[in-house]
C-alpha cells in the first residue's frame, strides 16, 4: 500500500463518489493505494490560520495498519502548522463518529436538524496537542 498526495485529476473522481466530498479551491490530502485500486482517501478543506475540515473514506482497514492516519496527522499538523482539525457530521453516521472519536475526536457541539429534519450535525475537533499520531522530532529541538 502506497499514499500518494491527492490529485484532482487522477483521484478526484473517486474522492467525490467514495466521501461525497464537494470540492473547493483548497481541497487537499492523501490517497491511498493498494494494488492498483483506490482504498482510503484523508481529505481537508476550509482552511483557516488555525484550522482545517477532514473528511476521511476507507475501504480497507489496512489504511490504518499502514498507517495513513499518521501520515495525514504529521502534514496537517506539523507540515500546515494547523491546531485542530475538524469534523462535521450528521448525528446518524455512527460509523463516522465512531472512527472518528477513535482517532482522538471530541464532539464540541451539535446543531439540531443541520443535516436533515430529526438528524443533527456534530461538531467534531481533534487538537494538535492532543494528536498521539505525530513524530516526537520537534520536542528535541
Amino acid at each position: 500500500m502506497k499514499f500518494v498526495p491527492f490529485n484532482f485529476q487522477d483521484h478526484g473522481e473517486w474522492v467525490k463518489n467514495t466521501i461525497k466530498l464537494v470540492f473547493c479551491d483548497d481541497t487537499k490530502g492523501i490517497v491511498a493505494i493498494k494494488d492498483g485500486a483506490f482504498v482510503g482517501a484523508m481529505m481537508a478543506d476550509s482552511w483557516t490560520h488555525n484550522s482545517v475540515q477532514v473528511h476521511i473514506a476507507v475501504l480497507d482497514p489496512m489504511c490504518f495498519k499502514h498507517k495513513m492516519h499518521y501520515e495525514f496527522s504529521e502534514w496537517v499538523f506539523n507540515t500546515c502548522g494547523i491546531k485542530q482539525m475538524l469534523g462535521i457530521v450528521p448525528a446518524n453516521n455512527e460509523k463516522a463518529i465512531k472512527l472518528d472519536k477513535h482517532f482522538g475526536f471530541k464532539e464540541v457541539a451539535r446543531l439540531p436538524d443541520a443535516y436533515a429534519d430529526g438528524v443533527d450535525y456534530i461538531i467534531l475537533r481533534y487538537d494538535r496537542d492532543e494528536c498521539k499520531y505525530l513524530s516526537k522530532q520537534e520536542e528535541a529541538a
